[in-house]
């Protein structure tokens, strides 16, 4: 048995290169996401899952999208992205150094919802040591 206590929400955005055709562009429609080169980060990933339950919602699926490359990581798919392979979603956290150089922009999605929630999870019948809790309360406040 677990407790889960939300933790932070995170948003995800459409990731683009500096320079990319949309640059001065706020918002996309699906339909030309759809038509763009896309990476999607490899199967089991917290992102790539979001993404596929966010198309969902909407009514479409991972398959509607111009898949050309599928990498491992997020620091992968940021480099696929900088070398022109293709466009993403990413949390926008995670590339916070790269929007603030210009490096990298972030679009919304219209009719498109990318905002996803991180959960901080305990055994509720276990007692938490004095460092599980003062991590927790660490957690709470960097959050």
């Amino acid at each position: 048995m677990s407790g889960q206590e939300k933790l932070v929400e995170d948003e995800m955005r459409l990731i683009i290169p500096s320079g990319h055709k949309w640059e001065g562009e706020k918002r996309i429609t699906l339909k030309k996401l759809f038509c763009e080169p896309f990476i999607i980060r490899e199967r089991g990933s917290g992102t790539l899952k979001s993404l596929r339950h966010s198309l969902s919602r909407a009514g479409h699926r991972i398959d509607d999208l111009n898949v050309t490359a599928e990498m491992g990581s997020t620091a992968a798919v940021i480099q696929g992205i900088k070398n022109n392979i293709g466009i993403s979603i990413l949390s926008t956290v995670a590339i916070s150094e790269e929007l603030q150089t210009g490096k990298l922009k972030a679009l919304t999605i219209e009719h498109l919802d990318l905002k996803r929630n991180f959960y901080l999870t305990r055994h509720r019948y276990r007692t938490q040591s004095p460092l599980c809790q003062a991590f927790t309360e660490f957690l709470k406040r960097k959050a």
